[in-house]
């Protein structure tokens, strides 16, 4: 048998360098897939994601529907202004204008269920009949409480409330929309 060098090995030295640049190489590997599994594949951090993602979607609405509400100027300065320039555009027979004094949906647009109710009022000749409710309507004592809603009322002969209209201010173009009729 022969006797090796003192310090000899039986396996291929590796130089130090190489050495430093492998270990550092598989704690680059490690952290990485840590850091993968942290911020990416995780289930926590897939729904990190999807809140943000459903939070940008709201802010970006809720962007859209400020702008049309300050965009509206169908309305008017008083909640009687408003039911005056309603009843104007139905006396005209005007739908389309009188669908635009409703409150904006979250789409920006009035209502499609009051512009349809409308349009089939026209059609069956019953614009005037809403037109002589409305213009029964007197303010409701209830309005002192809300300075953003004020409420008209029509009462039959009874001194009953038959009807209610509801109206609501829009703090973004200063005007009164109805709400529900």
């Amino acid at each position: 048998m022969q006797n090796s060098p003192p310090g000899a090995s039986f396996a291929p030295k590796m130089p130090l360098k190489k050495m430093i640049l492998f270990f550092v190489g598989i704690i680059i590997l490690v952290v990485g897939a840590i850091l993968l599994w942290t911020y990416y594949l995780s289930p926590s951090a897939r729904e990190s994601r999807r809140i943000e993602q459903q939070y940008q979607q709201y802010t970006d609405w809720k962007d859209f529907y400020e702008s049309a509400m300050r965009a509206d100027i169908y309305g008017g300065s008083t909640p009687q202004e408003t039911l005056d320039l309603f009843i104007s555009a139905l006396e005209k027979e005007d739908v389309e204008l009188a669908s635009k004094y409703f409150w904006l949906e979250e789409d920006g647009k009035p209502d499609q269920m009051w512009v349809d109710g409308l349009q089939q009022a026209k059609s069956e000749g019953r614009l005037e009949e809403i037109i002589s409710i409305i213009k029964k309507s007197i303010p409701s004592e209830r309005n002192t409480g809300s300075e953003d809603t004020h409420e008209f009322i029509v009462k039959n002969t009874n001194n009953e409330v038959e009807r209610s209209i509801i109206l609501k201010f829009n703090t973004y173009s200063n005007i009164w929309k109805i709400e529900s009729l």
